[in-house]
């Protein structure tokens, strides 16, 4: 480890997007405060999009940091300590819930004591889907996550400095528990914080649609963070475009899980024809969700699983970032997807707030996550391997530039 302390001691200084960051968050939140002013349950309902998406970021770092931890691969060499930072985020997103816990009753239908005693169904959910439970359960879901991310940050840091392979076993050993809690509460959480907008339906893969789709808005993320510093220390000279062919390979991967589970749920469902499952796809192909619809399908999938298959397009950092850039966008239109025709069944036309809870919960929580940013950016014994990588891959691109010469001349 001592061959690298010049690369350990480096960081890039990143001062400056944190100051932006906490600006535009701030003017958002000030924006929000303004909106619920003016219309208190539309600002509870954009701001649990705006959370949600958030969260999903924090919690997938907390997921794929310990995925790398079992699998290995280079891919996670220069992601691990983002996805890292990530997930230490999510104490202060527990803060951020609390607008939440005070807007319930603006948000879902089953809070409201009247509706439920007049429907059996409800009546028959209530021992579950109740505010004294729901806030116990929220609790316990931002507790587990934020004991794995100290725990396995903790344990990941300390194989820089003297782990051997008993250590690299129980943080294996700690990474498989913790990623099989993580998926158990992921997909809790998808169903207490989104599925029971309307409580009438039930799925049992969408808790799986929830989790896959926090995992492809922290690769995304993940993706415009390494190419924002690939070219300041320590990633300068590491991070090679076979880097970025890897992660452009594990977002296609991820991408085409995230459509298997959504046609998965489709096509049963539309088989089964029943009446309370079915309705819930009605609400999201009427008065002008169709499109929405489409363009998920069209723009979340088809135009990525093509791009995506071009080995140009994954190596290349503009073209993977603005890739990235792209899907992280259209995670949030799939968040709005699932959850605005829950709340506005008849069709309602986007509010400005929900433009606006996002980016303010997003510039508060990126400039959380540049603070969680520590030293080494890159685990000190993934160096060594990183410059043999990039080595060869120079040496491969020079000897390849070599031969175009000789067949030129010849």
């Amino acid at each position: 480890m001592a061959d690298h302390p010049q690369i350990a001691d480096e960081r890039p200084d990143l001062s400056a997007l944190q100051r932006r960051s906490l600006i535009v968050g701030g003017v958002g939140a000030v924006l929000l405060v303004i909106g619920a002013l003016l219309d208190l349950d539309q600002f509870f309902r954009a701001y649990l999009m705006g959370w949600i998406l958030w969260v999903g970021v924090a919690v997938g770092g907390l997921a794929l940091a310990a995925l790398h931890q079992l699998s290995g691969g280079t891919w996670g060499m220069v992601t691990r300590r983002i996805f890292e930072a990530s997930a230490r985020t999510i104490p202060y997103l527990a803060l951020l819930f609390i607008p939440i816990a005070f807007g319930m009753h603006a948000i879902y239908e089953w809070t409201h004591a009247d509706v439920v005693a007049g429907d059996a169904l409800l009546e028959h959910k209530q021992p579950w889907l109740n505010v004294p439970f729901f806030l116990v359960r929220t609790a316990f879901y931002l507790g587990v996550w934020t004991l794995l991310a100290y725990f396995l940050s903790r344990r990941s840091v300390a194989l820089d400095h003297a782990g051997d392979a008993e250590d690299e076993r129980r943080v294996r050993q700690f990474s498989a528990i913790g990623l099989m809690l993580t998926v158990l509460t992921v997909t809790f959480a998808g169903y207490d914080w989104i599925m029971s907008l309307e409580p009438h339906w039930f799925s049992s893969i969408f808790g799986a649609i929830v989790g896959m789709g926090m995992i492809v808005a922290t690769f995304t993320f993940t993706i415009l963070v390494v190419s924002a510093l690939s070219n300041r220390a320590p990633f300068a000279g590491l991070v090679t475009p076979q880097i970025f062919n890897d992660l452009g390979s594990l977002l296609l991967a991820f991408t085409m899980v995230w459509a298997y589970l959504h046609l998965s749920q489709l096509v049963i469902i539309w088989s089964a024809n029943i009446p309370e499952e079915v309705e819930w796809y009605i609400h999201r192909s009427e008065h002008g969700w169709t499109l929405v619809s489409v363009a998920l399908v069209l723009f979340h999938f088809a135009l990525p699983f093509v791009l995506l298959l071009a080995r140009s397009v994954r190596a290349n950092r503009r073209h993977i970032s603005r890739l990235a850039a792209f899907l992280f966008v259209m995670q949030y239109v799939e968040l709005v997807w699932l959850v605005r025709p829950s709340l506005h069944a008849e069709g309602y036309p986007p509010h400005w707030m929900d433009f606006v809870a996002p980016i303010a919960i997003g510039g508060i929580w990126l400039a959380l996550f540049v603070r969680q940013l520590r030293d080494p950016l890159i685990p000190l014994p993934a160096i060594p391997r990183l410059r043999q990588r990039a080595a060869e891959q120079h040496g491969h691109h020079h000897h390849q530039s070599h031969e175009a010469v000789e067949g030129r001349v010849t």
